[in-house]
């Protein structure tokens, strides 16, 4: 019948293109399903969704990679084409590559919509962009005041069909396999958004025959580079967005442009392909890198200032430390620092028990402060007892975004408190304000813990995910005038509450309450408890 006769036939031209194909050949026939128009069928599809009657997929503020490995294949160069642009920070100002197009080992960075935008007076609307007046979503967005640019799988597909956004990378296949696919790694931003579609496979054949395709894929390579070395990089409040990387990755990549000028061997041109492929791996993770640190001498350096403002640090602890902050910004701006030393900067050289930091003043407790708020999961024991009656603000995890993340373990010792914060919001305040996935143990409090808000309490003041306090006495003079209160001795608040975390268990072991709660407002408001003053939502478990 007809139906067997097509398949027969697409097996028949399948085998022809595997054995039989001469030097550049489109072969995307032995792709399954290359352009998304049965939604991720024959793709191993890992996030993101596929818009089958627009011929292209999508992934929107999440990670995810999107591949398919095709067997019997013969042996040569293979060049894969794919439409794909992407975006982070819902902006396109960035030029921070987190999306990839790859084929083996070998990748290019997905193009940036700002790469390929159509300037206004080339824009031609519904042929090769989308727009309408004020262009408010889903038209293409405005960049720079001269282009467009795709905001919408609508926009992306009028792009795409008139052949912009055209990404390539080209492999040897040696073994007769070959996977392909495009991966969004996600970044420090949120928003990326990636769109791709309308795949394409060309046989190249032996590297004799593939000057074609090596030109091609390497001027996309080159101007994915320049892009890069182009690009300007922030150390203010911008670093995320704008990160730099280290000065001996960016010569490289530019001795690799100036190569492709001079190299004529098409043994030489593939080796520049597998050069940038390595180079813009090195290159993300140093850009994270420098953002991880630039991260954490910001954290610090807040820290530090509250810290000497409180009278918790002298100023010429406060002077040695800021020079510390300083060095790993110049480093930011001048690129001095690899990836390993960016990734190993420490602003505290504490005392050390295996992996535990020992605490055992005042000043250790500002840098433990400064290591949580820097985003770092830390383990910490007391060494001594601690009073902190004099530091009225100094708390740990003041940022939800940074909970602490890891064991406290007091060993017995006392923190005598002496809060005094004027939060009027919710998780208002306690000795350590936002942690999950933590443990508490082995600790007294003794002191008071005075704040505005809700969910005020001694030991957390709002814990999610998996909690566990133990051994935990606390004897403190508790007070707020917010609100509904939600007062308590130990937690303020257990639960989800926009946290995302798919439950919440609180446990207590052995763990007491012996001070006093006290509530100013309205006395119709006064929620609370000794152990937890609210449990959230019924995700929500607490164990005592």
């Amino acid at each position: 019948d007809v139906r067997s006769t097509a398949v027969t036939t697409e097996a028949l031209n399948k085998k022809v293109a595997a054995n039989d194909a001469p030097a550049g050949s489109d072969v995307t026939i032995l792709m399954t399903n290359p352009t998304f128009t049965e939604g991720f069928e024959g793709w191993d599809a890992q996030g993101g969704s596929a818009v089958s009657d627009l011929s292209l997929a999508e992934c929107w503020n999440a990670t995810g990679e999107w591949s398919q490995t095709l067997t019997g294949l013969r042996n040569g160069f293979y060049e894969v084409q794919m439409n794909a642009g992407y975006r982070t920070n819902d902006s396109d100002e960035p030029t921070f590559y987190n999306a990839y197009l790859f084929a083996g080992e070998n990748q290019v960075p997905v193009m940036l919509y700002k790469e390929d935008g159509v300037l206004f007076d080339a824009a031609e609307n519904e042929v090769n962009c989308y727009i309408n007046e004020g262009n408010a979503w889903p038209y293409d967005r405005v960049f720079n005041e001269e282009m467009y640019c795709p905001s919408s799988t609508t926009g992306a597909n009028v792009a795409f069909t008139a052949g912009r956004y055209l990404n390539r990378i080209l492999v040897e296949v040696k073994d007769g396999s070959l996977t392909l696919g495009v991966r969004s790694l996600g970044g420090p931003l949120a928003k990326d958004w990636v769109t791709f579609g309308r795949t394409k496979l060309i046989y190249w054949g032996e590297a004799a025959e593939a000057t074609d395709g090596l030109d091609a894929v390497l001027a996309g390579q080159v101007a994915r580079a320049n892009t890069i070395l182009n690009a300007p990089f922030d150390s203010g409040e911008n670093y995320k967005i704008y990160p730099n990387f280290s000065q001996e990755l960016r010569d490289q990549l530019a001795a690799a442009v100036a190569a492709v000028e001079t190299t004529t061997e098409n043994e030489a041109k593939y080796k520049l392909v597998e050069t940038f492929a390595g180079l813009y791996t090195a290159i993300r993770d140093c850009q994270n890198a420098y953002i991880h640190m630039a991260s954490e001498a910001d954290a610090f350096d807040a820290i530090f200032a509250d810290a000497l403002n409180a009278g918790t640090m002298t100023f010429e602890e406060y002077q040695a430390n800021e020079a510390k902050v300083a060095a790993v910004f110049d480093a930011f701006e001048n690129g001095t620092y690899s990836t390993e030393e960016a990734l190993n900067v420490k602003f505290y050289e504490g005392e050390m028990d295996g992996e535990y930091y020992v605490l055992k003043t005042t000043y250790d407790i500002v840098m433990f402060a400064g290591m949580v708020n820097a985003g770092k999961t830390v383990k910490v024991k007391l060494g001594a007892d601690i009073d902190l009656s004099d530091a009225p603000t100094l708390m740990v995890a003041t940022n939800q975004s940074a909970p602490f993340q890891g064991e406290f373990d007091g060993q017995g010792h006392t923190i005598n408190l002496g809060i005094n914060v004027p939060n009027t919001g919710n998780y208002s305040g306690a000795f350590i304000r936002f942690a999950t996935k933590a443990t508490v143990k082995n600790l007294n409090l003794t002191g008071s813990v005075t704040t505005a808000g809700k969910h005020c309490a001694s030991v957390i003041s709002y814990a999610w995910g998996n909690v566990t306090v133990e051994n935990v006495t606390s004897c403190t003079d508790n007070y707020t005038n917010g609100g509904d209160a939600c007062l308590a001795g130990l937690v303020g608040m257990a639960g989800e509450n926009g946290t995302g975390a798919a439950e919440t268990n609180v446990t207590f072991r052995n763990c007491g309450f012996t001070g006093s709660m006290n509530h100013t407002g309205n006395p119709g408001d006064n929620h609370g408890g000794c152990f937890i003053g609210w449990k959230g939502n019924n995700k929500s478990t607490v164990f005592i």
